[in-house]
Parts: C-alpha cells; structure tokens; sequence
C-alpha cells in the first residue's frame, strides 16, 4: 500500500494533558498528508469562517484545529510564493527587447568592426611611442 493511500488514525484522549483542539477527547483525526477532499473541505470552511480554525476543523471533520491551522500556513506560504512567481513571470513578459531587423543588425555589426579596427590601431600607435 502506497504511502498517500494510507489512513493512519489517531484519538485525542487525556495523554495530550488536556490540551484538545476542539474539545471533544474522542474525537478521531487522521495523520500525513492531506487529501484532495480534505483540502477541498478545508477551502470552502476558510471562505465561510475565515481563520476560526475550531470551526474549520468541524467542517473537515477528519483534522483537529491544529492541524488545519498548520495546514493554513502551509498554504498560505505556498499560495504567496505562486503569486510572487506569477509576478515576476509577467514583468520578464513585459520586458522581452523588440527584434531588431535584419539591416539594423548587420549595421550595428559593421559599427562594431569598424570601431574595433580603430582601437587596433590606437594601441599599436601608443605601444610605438
């Protein structure tokens, strides 16, 4: 069995020193990744609560409301960064230099070698001096 597929389950009970996330002792969480469901559920809890992580956890269902505020930063950073990219995508776009043509390049090429020669043959005046 693949590692995504597995359904570890773990209760909250008293060994947590009485720190449970929703406040139901019994309650059983699932452990590892999030599935696509999972995250489906956790999105539309975040548009209907915002970031009351009990009341997202209720929704979800399968997670405590400290592994969907973990969750939560995790996808906030990864949603940040993808904007960010985004951006920096678009002003590379913005930026790309216009095509030169095909004359223009050849007389830039032949300014180029002409002003090569004359350094040429500035150093060699100077190197006779």
């Amino acid at each position: 069995m693949a590692p995504s597929e597995m359904s570890i389950v773990r209760t909250e009970s008293s060994e947590n020193h009485g720190k449970q996330s929703d406040g139901n002792p019994e309650r059983e969480y699932r452990v590892g990744r999030w599935t696509a469901e999972e995250h489906k559920t956790f999105l539309a809890g975040l548009k209907l609560h915002g970031k009351n992580w009990k009341k997202i956890s209720l929704i979800v269902k399968t997670r405590s409301s400290v592994q969907t505020r973990t969750h939560a930063q995790k996808y906030f950073l990864k949603h940040s960064k993808d904007v960010l990219k985004d951006k920096e995508t678009h002003k590379k776009d913005n930026s790309k230099p216009v095509a030169k043509s095909e004359t223009q390049q050849r007389k830039r090429t032949f300014t180029d070698s002409l002003n090569l020669k004359k350094t040429k043959k500035k150093k060699k005046q100077k190197t006779k001096l």
